[in-house]
């Protein structure tokens, strides 16, 4: 009775495990062919891939978007690694003067809402001419992922699922520098 009771445990986590992590994804597929979908049908009306030939036909951006995303990409993990590596070792390998003053300032985004450390960013990044430029999503994805990052210093382990590769970067160099 025991080994049932177990066997029907595990399979009980193992089912909510795999509808937590199947069940966003199929209501995506569903989403993405749905053409008409309204209240109280609890499934799409009409099935179609009109919407898709919208998003893929040749006037449309698609392709040079996701172009700019990748090099986005690209550029925000190269400067996140050049940035994080040499800040990581020192932080965590040499005495500096200002360590303080240096996690003070990374851990100060923390202690405010992000609207309005973004409001501020955005504020200067008009003032500079930045604004709507490649180099303003770089630098903005780069001031996000070093506060988000930042934490208890007694975390030994990097997250569990970082969003991106230059957060996985930053945080592996984190506990590189903590231990």
């Amino acid at each position: 009775m025991k080994a049932v009771l177990g066997w029907l445990l595990r399979g009980s986590v193992l089912g909510l495990l795999a509808f937590a992590i199947f069940g966003p994804l199929a209501n995506l597929v569903l989403w993405a062919v749905a053409i008409q979908w309204y209240y109280p049908h609890k499934l799409p009306l009409t099935y179609g891939f009109r919407y898709w030939g919208e998003v893929f036909k040749p006037t449309s951006d698609t392709f040079a978007s996701l172009g700019t995303s990748i090099m986005i990409a690209v550029i925000t993990v190269v400067v996140c690694l050049l940035l994080a590596i040499p800040a990581g070792y020192a932080l965590g390998r040499r005495l500096l003067p200002g360590r303080g003053l240096i996690l003070l300032i990374i851990l100060l985004p923390q202690a405010f809402p992000s609207v309005a450390v973004f409001l501020n960013i955005a504020r200067l990044f008009y003032t500079v001419g930045l604004n709507g430029t490649i180099a303003d999503v770089v630098l903005v994805t780069r001031c996000t992922v070093s506060s988000s990052r930042c934490g208890s210093r007694r975390r030994r382990l990097p997250p569990l699922m970082p969003n991106s590769s230059s957060r996985r970067a930053i945080s592996a160099l984190r506990v590189c520098a903590l231990r």
